[in-house]
């Protein structure tokens, strides 16, 4: 059993690139598409652009990829 009951929701800075892959394919996208999202991430030191810390990389998943999905 987990310790952690918040484990894997998204509030996890910065997340385990496991869950971060399967949150992509269950969400229709791709596993190497996961790969740069968290690669972009970590290079702003998950930040968005107001220098802000993440506090929840779902959200911002959700958004990548929708995003890449309308812009194929």
């Amino acid at each position: 059993m987990l310790k952690d009951k918040n484990y894997g929701l998204g509030n996890q800075n910065p997340p385990d690139l496991f869950l971060v892959e399967i949150y992509f394919v269950a969400n229709g996208s791709t596993i190497e598409n996961a790969h740069v999202f968290v690669n972009q991430y970590q290079a702003k030191n998950w930040r968005n652009n107001m220098n802000i810390i993440i506090k929840n990389w779902k959200i911002l998943a959700w958004q990548w990829i929708y995003y890449n999905s309308i812009h194929i």
